[in-house]
């Protein structure tokens, strides 16, 4: 079962809702709001200085899920790419080439030289080119396969 969690904005009322797992309902109770690239967030309390602290809700759910504190440098990734689905089986800590390449991009580059589109992945720092094509509708098919090959992990 799944729990919906109301995302607000200061004037607007509820923008959206977020998806948290039955375990995460305790979460629903927090004030949520959206932040300007449209992840869900909160401020808990206030440092000693009188700065905010900052969580995100899909950080604040790894954490509990790893059982342990994030550092600034785990980075996290929503597999199925909605910020809003925050079930423990959509998030993931990922490293930086995983986290880069579940992005929403077409991985494929126009090259003026040969007047082609090039398809272009990077896993690990080892680039993989997948070919160049006439139409970009075939390289961004071509880009979708050679992704499956190379991260099998990720969900397009």
């Amino acid at each position: 079962m799944t729990v919906r969690v109301d995302i607000i904005r200061r004037g607007v009322g509820v923008v959206a809702q977020a998806v948290v797992d039955d375990i995460d309902a305790d979460l629903a109770e927090r004030r949520w709001r959206l932040d300007k690239d449209g992840y869900a967030r909160t401020t808990p309390r206030r440092l000693e200085d009188k700065s905010l602290v900052v969580v995100y809700l899909h950080r604040w759910i790894i954490h509990r899920t790893v059982g342990r504190p994030l550092l600034r440098s785990d980075l996290t990734d929503h597999i199925n790419r909605d910020k809003m689905d925050n079930r423990r089986s959509n998030l993931r800590l990922a490293s930086k080439s995983l986290s880069a390449a579940n992005k929403k991009f077409d991985r494929v580059v126009w090259n003026k030289n040969s007047k082609k589109w090039l398809v272009y992945i990077r896993r690990d720092g080892v680039t993989h080119y997948g070919g160049g094509y006439v139409e970009r509708e075939d390289a961004v098919a071509a880009s979708k396969s050679l992704l499956k090959k190379i991260w099998p992990e990720i969900v397009p």
